[in-house]
């Protein structure tokens, strides 16, 4: 593929971008940074394209290999490693679907109050890294379990059961709250 105008650069971006977006939230050291780095990874991208008339074979692999010298670079800055987790309320709402636990607990309507909203935000911030990247590929990519898997290398009743455990901290903090 011949790299050198816009249009081609859209196409690799439309191509690529649920792919490589997945790819950073299984390395990344923080949720909180997968946008930055997503950005940045085209950015980047864009940049190469236009400075140079590249033969790209594999525009998967090709962008896959930017975002990983992307993740490089982000991380070698001090003060990068920063806690938390970028996430909407948007993006916390329960879908149906595969492996969900029984009891399931609709988050968003749970979620009444920004200070409420704040002590949910810190509470995921605070769980493993790995729980924090299942939160976001399952609620933010809408990933199903077995996806999720592959993306993570752990089993999808694994990741299923890190994010029931998760939601069940967010029910006790949500029922805490609430007999107050």
């Amino acid at each position: 593929m011949q790299m050198n105008d816009n249009n081609t650069f859209e196409q690799l971006y439309e191509e690529t971008k649920k792919s490589v977006l997945k790819y950073i939230a299984a390395h990344c050291y923080s949720i909180s940074d997968i946008e930055d780095i997503y950005q940045e990874t085209y950015l980047s991208l864009h940049g190469t394209l236009k400075k140079t008339d590249i033969q790209i074979e594999n525009g998967e692999a090709f962008v896959k290999t930017v975002a990983k010298r992307t993740l490089s670079r982000y991380y070698s800055g001090v003060g990068k490693l920063k806690a938390g987790l970028s996430i909407s309320l948007d993006s916390l709402r329960e879908k149906g679907g595969d492996n969900e636990p029984a009891d399931s607990f609709d988050v968003e309507q749970s979620i009444c109050t920004d200070e409420l909203f704040e002590e949910v935000y810190q509470l995921i911030g605070k769980l493993p890294i790995q729980t924090q990247r299942i939160i976001f590929l399952r609620y933010k990519l809408e990933l199903s379990f077995d996806e999720i898997s592959a993306e993570t290398g752990m089993s999808a009743s694994a990741a299923s059961q890190r994010l029931n455990k998760a939601l069940v901290q967010i029910r006790r903090l949500y029922n805490r709250r609430d007999n107050k």
